[in-house]
């Protein structure tokens, strides 16, 4: 598509006075490119004014749901008011039901995942009652995960199975792997880890070829959420390949939870978290005590240098540990120049 509206906008130079800049934030909502979808939110609402057409809503509904993925929650809560102001409260094609599903999410962010499960099943079933069913489908998607991670193996259940008669509907791999992610966290929910892994599988592979990047992130999330503590070097390795697209995406919600989840992995699980972030994880301080440390000065020696107490060197230098992923003085010196410290 990019190549289209690239012409689209060349063709006609008074291209935002139709709706090509909002679809073109859904279109790169769907294809993960969330500081491109961002941007052309952006660009919508800066060419008008206050309250404009209904059928514009979707570029700041997507501009919102973009902003989730990349952390950026004031600005989602800006654009989600946006959108709102145009549609003035009317329930007008799926834009009403879009708003609510993007503001479920900023809920997930800010009041935690079980305050969003509720709001999103309402999304879902107004949406799956017009018969909207792709918009249905990422709702539905959402849903199963947040049900799963808050508990409730009813909703996540129920969003499965809505899932998989969505698509069967459509008929699109896409769809397809949607629901096979979504039959993972049921599983979960569920607590049976087996079927949860043979589904995720599936997922993945469904997904794969589809060009949806995010999605295909999310369904190497549960996979590696899914595997079991004797296959830690798979789950390893399908965290880290979910927080590589994620991090292409500009997804740094879903690409921390990835590395959260990394770092509960023991030593390969630190140090593949350590890899994908390197040394940015680190804070400004943090930073000096590791520089200073890979050069092999003693706690006590940092403490003078930096004129702060040798425990709070200590405590930094466990920090600097746990975010690089090594476990000892010796190994950070050893890796200074990997870790860009020397």
């Amino acid at each position: 598509s990019a190549p289209l509206f690239a012409e689209a906008k060349a063709a006609n130079p008074a291209y935002r006075d139709s709706i090509l800049v909002e679809l073109e934030a859904l279109v790169r909502w769907i294809a993960g490119d969330f500081v491109g979808s961002l941007a052309a939110a952006r660009e919508a609402i800066a060419w008008l004014p206050a309250t404009t057409s209904r059928r514009r809503a979707p570029g700041p509904i997507y501009g919102a749901l973009s902003a989730l993925e990349a952390g950026e929650e004031s600005e989602a809560a800006r654009l989600l008011e946006r959108g709102r102001a145009m549609l003035g409260g009317a329930s007008w094609s799926f834009y009403l039901a879009g708003v609510d599903w993007a503001d479920a999410i900023l809920r997930w962010h800010t009041h935690g995942v079980a305050e969003c499960v509720a709001p999103l099943r309402a999304a879902a079933s107004q949406l799956l009652e017009m018969e909207s069913r792709p918009n249905a489908a990422c709702v539905l998607f959402d849903l199963a995960e947040a049900a799963a991670e808050a508990g409730d193996a009813a909703a996540a259940d129920e969003a499965g199975a809505d899932l998989r008669m969505v698509a069967e509907f459509i008929g699109l791999p896409g769809y397809f792997g949607m629901a096979a992610a979504a039959a993972a966290w049921a599983a979960l929910a569920d607590g049976e880890p087996e079927r949860a892994v043979t589904a995720a599988r599936q997922a993945v592979e469904l997904m794969s070829g589809t060009g949806w990047r995010a999605h295909t992130a999310r369904c190497h999330y549960v996979l590696g959420r899914a595997l079991p503590p004797d296959r830690r070097a798979e789950a390893v390795a399908s965290f880290e390949r979910a927080a590589a697209i994620l991090d292409e995406c500009g997804g740094r919600w879903r690409r921390d939870q990835c590395l959260e989840a990394l770092r509960r992995l023991g030593t390969a699980g630190r140090r593949a978290a350590a890899a994908a972030l390197g040394p940015g994880s680190l804070t400004r301080r943090e930073r000096e005590v590791a520089r200073l440390a890979a050069t092999g000065m003693s706690a006590k020696e940092i403490a003078e240098s930096l004129f702060v107490g040798k425990r709070t060197v200590e405590t930094h230098l466990a920090s600097v540990y746990a975010k690089l992923g090594v476990d000892s003085k010796l190994q950070l010196v050893r890796r200074a120049t990997e870790l860009g410290l020397s």
